[in-house]
């Protein structure tokens, strides 16, 4: 059972314990992966589904507004949720929606699944953050926080590539099977050394929602809200996956005449 240290605690903590910033890393790297690898997939999971890829396109459109709009709500409903059992809940709903998704016989199923795991990536996010910036030595808030958001960012250069790759090789659903595994690690590393922390953290329940009726607050939310559907619109091909009929006798560029299988 791990220490019960509380990460809103008044007296500064020494620090956040090795193995915890690197499960927050690995989690952060996974979502990130998990955000950005349907892009990549496209043609694959349009290809197992039967489906068009601009209809799969709005898989990556889902996952967005499952974040933006989901996200901040679940944030601030869960205010008096402690972290630990709030992180746990939320890892355990990503994975699950993960796994669905690496399972997902239908486009509406895998749909499904991605709207679930888009609503609580905020909520795992804050949760990191939150911790880290509570357990981090006075002074190194800001490169604890980096810490975290790099994992963000390199998901984009290697895991993403690697769960392309992967999709390539064996199939879109191993590019999910990826994803549950990081985030199952990410599980077990919080299951292990993630601090307690029972007291609650704001107020709960629909009063919290109150801070909405900030302009500078409700400002933010849009422009965030907006950025990230903007980042994350519906993916279209640039080219038709059709190429359309060419009549017999076309020539190409060269003059020389272009042989015309007739169609089924």
């Amino acid at each position: 059972m791990p220490a019960a240290v509380s990460p809103s605690s008044p007296s500064r903590p020494a620090g956040v314990p090795h193995l915890l910033s690197s499960g927050f890393v690995l989690g952060a790297f996974t979502l990130g992966t998990s955000e950005n690898v349907v892009a990549g997939i496209l043609p694959r999971l349009a290809e197992g589904l039967t489906a068009p890829v601009s209809d799969v396109g709005l898989l990556v459109t889902a996952y967005a507004g499952a974040a933006v709009i989901a996200g901040p709500a679940l944030a601030l409903l869960t205010a008096a949720v402690p972290l630990r059992r709030l992180t746990i809940a939320a890892l355990l709903v990503y994975a699950a929606g993960t796994v669905l998704a690496m399972l997902a016989p239908s486009f509406a199923v895998l749909m499904a699944a991605r709207i679930l795991t888009g609503a609580v990536h905020t909520s795992v996010l804050v949760a990191f953050l939150l911790t880290a910036l509570g357990l981090a030595r006075e002074g190194e808030q800001g490169r604890t926080v980096g810490r975290i958001t790099l994992g963000l960012g390199v998901a984009t250069v290697i895991g993403v590539p690697v769960g392309n790759a992967l999709a390539e090789l064996l199939g879109w659903r191993w590019a999910f099977a990826l994803i549950a595994v990081l985030i199952g690690l990410a599980l077990v590393i919080v299951l292990a050394v993630f601090p307690e922390d029972p007291g609650p953290r704001g107020e709960s329940g629909w009063r919290s929602l109150r801070v909405l009726a900030r302009g500078t607050v409700l400002g933010g939310v849009a422009m965030t809200a907006m950025a990230g559907l903007g980042a994350m619109a519906p993916w279209r091909p640039c080219c038709s996956s059709t190429v359309p009929p060419v009549s017999p006798g076309t020539s190409s560029a060269d003059g020389s005449p272009i042989a015309v299988s007739p169609g089924p």
